[in-house]
């Protein structure tokens, strides 16, 4: 989440910015998924010092964050693909 609005910072064209916005939810989602109750604000606070101190790091899980996203968004890809073939199957359409 830390990358994601860092590089939105970064950035004044509307569709990066969208796709880093889309990355921080994704982000967000999965530590809200893993632990409901925690802290986002100080634990992102805390964060965000650590990255910023360490410029090697904050390249490494950019480098990283980047390959999650991309692998991500090829899988969204692929089931948004399957589940509108599929109703296509069951709708009947004749293209399918």
């Amino acid at each position: 989440m830390v990358v994601t609005m860092l590089a939105a910072t970064r950035t004044t064209d509307a569709n990066s910015k969208q796709g880093v916005m889309v990355g921080f939810g994704y982000y967000m989602g999965r530590l809200k998924g893993r632990d409901p109750g925690i802290d986002l604000k100080a634990r992102l606070l805390a964060e965000t010092r650590a990255l910023v101190a360490n410029p090697d790091r904050l390249k490494a899980e950019a480098i990283r964050c980047g390959a999650d996203m991309q692998a991500w968004g090829r899988e969204t890809k692929e089931i948004g693909e399957a589940l509108t073939a599929e109703g296509r199957k069951i709708q009947g359409d004749p293209a399918t």
